[in-house]
């Protein structure tokens, strides 16, 4: 401690007119010199090196600007089944192909909607759209506000329909 204090005297010639940060934070000084130590987490994203962040629950903060998923799988019910529910929160626009694929054996009904968490809010991106064999149905670059989108798929006679949907996240 007392090394320190001996280096805070000679650089800055005084023992008041150096500042000590010691909460890690990113926040910049203005206007006053001082001695700190800071330790920054890295983690490399495929390409860079990229500063790992916490949002406020404490959870990993990702700066990823586009995400892209998809799902695939069969149905025969003639009610509606939540075939997709993602976490829209973090992201202002969606884009959404829904496709009927060739080896189904009945049309298909898909019904995209977003919802708050709370489901106060309600808003259909598409309804009750009937979608042929080997047909599709897309949104694209759709501004939204809500918690979850929702895709509900049923088969129109109960045949088999097999159904594929691919979306796009983006900041």
């Amino acid at each position: 401690m007392k090394l320190l204090n001996l280096l805070r005297r000679a650089l800055f010639n005084a023992i008041d007119k150096y500042i000590n940060i010691d909460d890690g934070s990113a926040d910049e000084l203005s206007g006053q010199l001082g001695i700190f130590t800071n330790a920054r987490l890295l983690g490399f994203d495929g390409s860079k090196w990229q500063r790992l962040r916490c949002d406020e629950d404490k959870h990993l903060l990702t700066a990823v600007e586009k995400v892209k998923g998809e799902t695939s799988g069969t149905i025969t019910s003639t009610s509606f089944v939540d075939v997709l529910t993602i976490d829209i929160s973090k992201y202002r626009y969606v884009s959404i192909h829904v496709r009927n694929k060739a080896s189904s054996e009945n049309d298909m009904v898909a019904h995209c909607y977003v919802r708050d968490e709370n489901y106060y809010f309600y808003h259909s991106v598409f309804a009750d759209t009937t979608i042929s064999v080997d047909g599709y149905v897309a949104k694209g670059a759709i501004r939204i506000l809500g918690q979850r989108l929702i895709v509900s798929i049923k088969s129109s006679t109960g045949g088999k329909v097999d159904y594929y949907i691919s979306y796009t996240l983006e900041k």
